[in-house]
């Protein structure tokens, strides 16, 4: 009788090793969102929302899919304290750009790529004392002034936060 039960949770414990790989595998390999990708909610709770991780599931009744566990993005471009989680199949979400507006000069890194102006660009020079970078867009260095016209990689808005 004991050596019957200890079969029944190995197997069930293989059953489930099984599951795991294939929602590893084959559901997240198929999900759309990674973390760090930001989109804007059609549907409440409205807002723009970072990923913070992608979890496969199967639903019995509808099939494999992912649940997104995410936080709010604050108009400053940082990440607020709000978490929510969106099912991708049930909600509508718009897939935002991976370029966000820095919010200081320390977050315009040399040798990152950039958008200037719908430009896309790399950073050459930066000099956040003088308030100032030098952008290559399209072959030409332009001198950037003003942080409203430049957005950089996510990483440099998200970097200290988690």
């Amino acid at each position: 009788m004991l050596l019957n039960k200890a079969h029944h949770e190995m197997a069930g414990r293989a059953a489930a090793h099984a599951v795991e790989q294939y929602l590893s595998n084959e559901v997240a390999s198929r999900c759309s969102w990674k973390v760090g990708d930001r989109f804007e909610a059609q549907e409440r709770p409205k807002g723009i929302w970072s990923v913070r991780s992608v979890e496969p599931v199967y639903g019995t009744n509808t099939g494999p899919f992912c649940i997104l566990k995410c936080r709010i993005v604050l108009t400053s471009g940082i990440l607020g304290g709000s978490t929510h989680e969106f099912w991708d199949t049930k909600t509508k979400l718009k897939r935002r750009s991976s370029f966000w507006k820095p919010i200081n000069w320390r977050q315009v890194v040399v040798g990152d790529a950039c958008v200037l102006a719908g430009k896309q660009g790399v950073v050459v020079k930066t000099d956040p004392t003088s308030r100032t970078a030098i952008v290559n867009v399209d072959d030409q260095e332009l001198e950037v002034r003003r942080l409203r016209y430049l957005r950089v990689p996510l990483e440099r808005i998200e970097h200290n936060d988690a």
